[in-house]
């Protein structure tokens, strides 16, 4: 079930808003599959940090019944109607000589057709539910195929906005979403000022790739300078921290903090803030034909949370 589709009036895409990582297409199926079991789709069972991304899912699921792994090669099993999955997914639009590559995690579940005629999960068309928006190393996913063949459910390296503990947050806003029933887009801009309030006097926690700069005409990535004055007009505290250190937050933390998460694709950016506990975005902000986080974003962040305060 990889979508790699071509379609022209690119621009109408990007016109379009596509709440925060998380867009929700289909949230009446969520209703059919409940009881089910999800399956992760994955190249192997043992790569690399498997059992620390299954645990992350696992302690307190409760989108499905069970969630767990299905590699490739089971891909010819018929499943259950109830069923549903998780895999990394490609669209692709074409306009003139312009093509944007957009990769993203699909929660899905079979149409009644795929059910109708038996249909084993590689043959499946399948019915999308939900998506998160996956921000990637351009140059090693210039093509879906590429991006295919080097890369498992641990993102490779390719990806930017994943570790186990994003990953929950992730499911966590998803279910919660399904839940609701509310059907929404990922890059709609979100203010929760009561949340943001609390960062007038609490630490922002900065994931370093969130500092990474891209070239948008080479792809190439550099590591944040150690002047970065990117913060200059940001005047609460924050920390830049690791990834790793950002999971110890989001996995064995008891009280809940507050990090940005820093995603772009092929047309836009996102410049969010996370609760780390509940996996609620308190803030998202969205801009169409932009690559790097800037100093501005954070300044329209500083400010918001100033306002919030008031």
């Amino acid at each position: 079930m990889l979508k790699i589709c071509r379609v022209l009036l690119l621009c109408l895409f990007i016109a379009a808003k596509a709440g925060a990582q998380i867009t929700v297409t289909d949230p009446k199926k969520y209703n059919d599959i409940k009881n089910g079991i999800t399956y992760i789709i994955v190249k192997t069972m043992n790569f690399p940090g498997a059992n620390k991304y299954l645990e992350a899912l696992q302690k307190n699921w409760t989108l499905t019944k069970e969630v767990h792994y299905l590699p490739y090669d089971k891909a010819g099993i018929v499943l259950k109607p109830n069923d549903s999955f998780l895999r990394f997914e490609a669209l692709t639009l074409s306009s003139g000589n312009v093509t944007n590559i957009f990769y993203y995690l699909s929660f899905w579940t079979m149409t009644e057709k795929d059910i109708r005629k038996n249909r084993s999960l590689d043959e499946a068309r399948g019915d999308e539910i939900a998506r998160v928006i996956l921000s990637v190393n351009i140059r090693e996913a210039l093509s879906p195929r590429k991006f295919f063949e080097n890369t498992d459910f641990h993102g490779s390296g390719i990806l930017f906005n994943w570790s186990p503990g994003m990953l929950k947050n992730y499911m966590q806003q998803m279910t919660r979403l399904l839940n609701a029933g509310e059907k929404l887009k990922a890059k709609d801009d979100i203010t929760n000022k009561t949340a943001l309030a609390k960062l007038s006097i609490q630490t922002l926690y900065v994931p370093d790739f969130c500092l990474k700069k891209t070239n948008m005409f080479t792809g190439k990535v550099k590591e944040a300078a150690e002047d970065d004055n990117r913060f200059k007009d940001y005047h609460y505290a924050y920390k830049v921290i690791t990834t790793d250190q950002l999971d110890e937050m989001i996995l064995k933390g008891s009280e809940p903090v507050y990090y940005l998460l820093f995603i772009k694709d092929s047309a836009t950016k996102l410049v969010c803030v996370i609760n780390s506990q509940t996996g609620e975005t308190i803030y998202s902000r969205n801009t169409n034909m932009a690559y790097n986080l800037k100093a501005g974003d954070l300044d329209d962040l500083y400010d918001e949370i100033k306002q919030s305060g008031r």
